[in-house]
């Protein structure tokens, strides 16, 4: 970055060399992209304006590598903000749905948005734009229907990042989009060498419980099953004797404990569960 080797670079995603050397220059620029003083003077080099005109060469990979490039920019909120105001959620939506639609789909490509979805969830006003944008529907589709487990890991951690802790109408939003069944198959699908999208089960359980207003929103997750889907993500997690799997079983007791905050009822209900 100090060199000014990031000027050639998108000198390269420029050119019509070859769509396989603008990848690699992309590459390089996301890896360069560490840090919030990179992120800034990469958005003055117009950056952002060059990898949205990737989209219109048609390669998914290109694409997709530069909607991972443009994740990797957003440092923090005011980032995302200034990413939003250039239509970086429409590209996004756009890029999750011709992975969705390919008749070649390829997990990595649907990953690469899902990662550049949860880093755009930075606000209420954020994550509200990326669901009317209709980025909901194509996350509760994977969420309901794949096996894949980096595509699990990588749903259930969108949709925790769009779960504003402060919200109650992203919640509601989630919640009848269908997602609380798409979390509740996470448990039974994932592999016992893939069980790290368990860990964004309890992470997006707890954003749930945390939101404004939540009691409701617990008794809902409760009526729909959440106590039993934590148990049997528990459970799951608990074969496994490997030391990775610590951090998932803090998450999902962290979980059961924000459930019964505050709620007699849920907490009687909790005792009956594991009784």
């Amino acid at each position: 970055y100090r060199t000014n080797t990031t000027l050639t670079l998108i000198e390269l995603c420029k050119s019509t060399i070859s769509n396989e050397i603008s990848l690699l220059a992309v590459w390089c620029l996301f890896r360069i992209c560490r840090s919030p003083e990179v992120a800034q003077g990469l958005i003055k080099t117009n950056i952002v304006s060059v990898l949205l005109r990737q989209n219109a060469i048609g390669d998914m990979h290109l694409i997709s590598m530069s909607v991972y490039c443009l994740s990797t920019v957003v440092q923090n909120d005011a980032t995302a903000d200034f990413l939003a105001a250039m239509d970086i959620i429409p590209f996004i939506v756009s890029h999750l749905r011709q992975s969705t639609e390919s008749p070649r789909q390829n997990p990595d490509h649907f990953c690469d948005g899902l990662y550049a979805a949860a880093r755009m969830s930075c606000s209420i006003k954020l994550a509200k734009y990326l669901a009317k944008a209709g980025c909901m529907e194509l996350i509760v589709h994977h969420l309901n229907t794949s096996t894949d487990p980096n595509v699990l890991h990588w749903t259930a951690r969108a949709v925790g990042c769009l779960m504003r802790p402060n919200s109650s109408d992203m919640a509601r939003i989630l919640l009848e989009a269908d997602v609380a069944k798409g979390l509740a198959r996470l448990p039974t699908v994932l592999t016992s060498e893939n069980l790290q999208a368990l860990g964004f089960l309890g992470f997006t359980v707890q954003r749930f419980s945390c939101a404004k207003w939540s009691r409701k929103i617990r008794q809902t997750l409760v009526e729909a099953g959440v106590v039993d889907w934590l148990l049997t993500a528990l459970r799951t997690a608990a074969d496994e004797l490997c030391h990775v799997h610590k951090g998932i079983k803090t998450d999902i007791f962290t979980s059961f404990t924000l459930l019964t905050l505050t709620s007699r009822p849920l907490r009687k209900l909790m005792r009956a569960y594991l009784d």
